[in-house]
């Protein structure tokens, strides 16, 4: 058990960081610049609620919204 910097009684090196692993969930990895990222109420992890071509749609929608803005 990880504890005060130590692990089993023995002191952990100071490079040492903790990995947390996830096991269940969906992960989007987008662009920092993207439409999808810079709309903040995307994270509330709606594409985990999503299926692949539920949630393709939904990002064609936006980025048909913002050219018709652009317009």
């Amino acid at each position: 058990m990880l504890d005060a910097d130590m692990y089993n009684g023995r002191p952990l090196p100071k490079y040492s960081r903790k990995v947390k692993r996830c096991f269940r969930g969906s992960f989007l990895v987008v662009q920092k610049t993207s439409l999808y990222n810079r709309n903040p109420q995307t994270y509330d992890g709606r594409h985990n609620e999503m299926g692949a071509d539920r949630f393709r749609r939904y990002c064609e929608s936006l980025i048909a919204a913002n050219q018709r803005r652009q317009s």
